[in-house]
């Protein structure tokens, strides 16, 4: 067998292609040999095979999709939407909406090739809100690094030859930081689609590394347990962190960071003019879960220790909510340097 990326691979069925194509012009096999970089012995082979094959449908098909140029359309949209209506069933309506979504697709996806290890995956936009059912919501293509160096380093083929856990774990938060990075939220059944294990496994690495959150959909939407992760980093502000602190160890933004301190000091401040919850998460908009898990973190810090803390967090509220007064700022620049 030989061992080739999906890449590699790809590379050698469009050059056979494109190579067959240009010898359908006048020109000889030294000429080919030179424009495509192989020996006259690999030419000659390429067409004899070319000449075995050539009344294949498979082989016609390879030709429409890799014989001609990167860049080049085979096809003019019109005759595109006539082959689906001819022949894979498509009212020429639906035939004309998916040669739409393809382009955009397409598009959405890049010119340029995949690299050694990476793929192609499906995910619901970030943009969906939490109760977004996951069959109509949008989804965004993403390119991810399905397998590194690091990864092989890591694994059965570096120092660990019988440990996998370190792997499993790494490959969970690239798959979902690159993830987020894109504009797309991973859920756990995506995780496990991606590493080929049970949803269960993936939960158990994620509660195995409290320390670090990963930004899956559960945890960014307040989905299910995923309010843990606002929780942490209120709880990490509360005991003196600085934002670089937290923002190293959430794998957050400043800004998002800054979004959830500020959102757990309105709930603080409505607590403490009486409403209840049930009127806080009115107010607020937020998920009943996340504004009882706030509450929680609020009766548990509300002690003389963490008094500084809390009053800062009071003063950059009171100072957005009063008409006139400058914003209130929790951070003063990406770089560091906590401070109001």
């Amino acid at each position: 067998m030989l061992g080739l990326t999906t890449g590699s691979w790809e590379a050698v069925l469009r050059r056979f292609a494109q190579l067959v194509t240009e010898a359908e012009t006048p020109s000889g096999e030294a000429h080919l040999a030179k424009k495509f970089g192989l020996s006259c012995l690999e030419v000659c082979q390429f067409l004899q095979m070319a000449r075995q094959y050539r009344k294949h449908r498979l082989f016609r098909e390879l030709q429409a999709c890799y014989g001609r140029p990167e860049g080049v359309n085979t096809l003019p949209p019109s005759e595109i939407e006539a082959e689906l209506v001819r022949h894979y069933g498509f009212s020429p309506v639906a035939a004309r909406l998916y040669h739409r979504w393809l382009v955009e697709f397409a598009a959405r996806i890049g010119k340029s090739p995949l690299a050694p290890g990476e793929i192609i995956f499906l995910a619901i936009s970030a943009d969906e809100g939490a109760r977004a059912k996951l069959a109509e919501a949008q989804h965004i293509p993403l390119r991810l690094r399905y397998f590194t160096t690091e990864d092989a380093l890591e694994g059965p083929y570096g120092g660990s030859r019988h440990r996998v856990a370190g792997l499993k774990f790494g490959r969970i938060l690239r798959f979902a930081t690159e993830a987020r990075a894109q504009g797309a939220l991973l859920t756990l059944p995506d995780l496990a689609v991606l590493m080929g294990i049970h949803v269960d496994a993936i939960r158990r690495q994620l509660l195995a590394h409290p320390e670090v959150v990963v930004p899956t959909r559960g945890r960014v939407k307040d989905i299910g347990r995923g309010v843990t992760h606002k929780t942490k980093i209120v709880e990490l502000y509360l005991e003196m962190h600085t934002e670089t602190e937290i923002v190293e160890r959430t794998d957050h933004t400043y800004e998002s960071v800054e979004a959830y301190l500020k959102e757990f000091a309105r709930v603080v401040t409505l607590a403490d003019q009486g409403l209840k919850p049930v009127m806080i998460r009115r107010v607020t908009g937020r998920s009943m879960a996340l504004v009882q898990a706030y509450l929680d973190l609020y009766r548990r810090y509300n002690q003389p220790d963490y008094y500084f803390r809390l009053a800062q967090l009071r003063n950059v509220f009171a100072r957005d909510e009063t008409p006139g007064q400058k914003k209130g700022r929790l951070f003063r620049s990406p770089t560091g340097g906590a401070g109001l």
